[in-house]
């Protein structure tokens, strides 16, 4: 699977440390390659229903998974105690 990273992700990671951001750029890759990125993930529920969150240490990666394209689009970055406001 290709992953796009939006303009708010790729702002997120160039405010990080160098090695959190790598960390997270590594992690969203291994995904891309899973037969089914869905297995690592959670779905998320109510008005974020359809979009996906994978877990990175203290880190939040909100995603949008595209079958049809066969992307990942990796929405929003950002520490656990405020990604999701």
């Amino acid at each position: 699977m290709k992953v796009i990273f939006s303009d708010t992700a790729l702002k997120t990671l160039r405010k990080m440390s160098k090695s959190v951001a790598k960390q997270i750029i590594d992690y969203v890759e291994d995904i891309s390659f899973l037969e089914n990125p869905y297995s690592r993930g959670r779905a998320l529920v109510g008005n974020q229903q359809g979009l996906w969150r994978y877990r990175c240490g203290d880190y939040r990666i909100i995603c949008k998974i595209n079958d049809k394209e066969l992307c990942i689009i990796v929405l929003k970055i950002g520490h656990r105690s405020n990604v999701y406001k």
